[in-house]
């Protein structure tokens, strides 16, 4: 968010006494969040069926409600470490997280070269050779895009304040997403999802075209898309 402030004004959209009112609000919601209470836990069904590519399959949900498992950190914990393989899936239920993406130099050649996204859940801009930082708030799911592609992480999840989460174990996830006979279906569900959460900060804040839509109506929007799996072919 920091950095479309900076975007803004940097390209004149808004001036410097906006971007000041704009960072002065955004720290006091900050604040907010940094001060709210602990609160009952989140059943994790509820949680887990707001998750797009959980939806209209029983079956998935209810074995990775079977295996989710709830912990609690405290303030200035480290939930995940750049550079670590994928651990599994974390499901935020209450507390506030900070998100830092730490480019690697082989996230960067492996982006140049065949166009992989790095393992950042978080983006809010598509400038994937400089640092980004967000705030992740309860309801959020950390993980997605190291559970398709297994890559090692490009992020550093810090506790902005104590947590609580949801835990999926790597290998629960592999099961459910590499291995299982809906595997194929399920991936690109989860790319699609993935697709949408990057298109919205880009498309709402950096093209003008939707700049006036609402986010729920740009939702709405790229849930009519879809995605392929694409499967290399040699020809002769």
């Amino acid at each position: 968010m920091e950095d479309c402030i900076k975007d803004m004004k940097e390209e004149g959209v808004i001036d410097m006494i906006e971007a000041e009112a704009v960072q002065d609000s955004l720290g006091r919601n900050k604040n907010i969040l940094r001060e709210l209470l602990m609160i009952s836990a989140t059943p994790p069904e509820e949680i887990l069926k707001n998750i797009p590519w959980l939806r209209d399959d029983q079956e998935n949900l209810t074995y990775l409600l079977q295996n989710a498992e709830l912990t609690s950190y405290d303030y200035g914990d480290v939930l995940i470490h750049a550079g670590d393989d994928p651990v599994g899936i974390h499901l935020l239920v209450s507390g506030l997280l900070r998100s830092h993406y730490i480019p690697s130099t082989t996230t960067l050649q492996l982006n140049s070269k065949f166009g992989v996204l790095p393992n950042y859940d978080f983006f809010n801009n598509v400038k994937f050779d400089q640092p980004q930082e967000s705030y992740v708030v309860s309801g959020s799911i950390i993980g997605e895009i190291g559970a398709v592609s297994g890559r090692r992480y490009d992020m550093t999840i810090n506790c902005d304040t104590a947590v609580q989460v949801y835990y999926i174990p790597w290998e629960i996830v592999k099961q459910v997403v590499h291995e299982s006979e809906d595997s194929k279906i399920i991936m690109s569900k989860i790319w699609k999802a993935i697709s949408i959460k990057i298109a919205l900060n880009i498309l709402l804040y950096n093209v003008v075209t939707f700049q006036g839509w609402a986010p729920e109506k740009l939702l709405l929007f790229l849930n009519k898309g879809y995605v392929c799996r694409v499967y290399y072919q040699r020809f002769y």
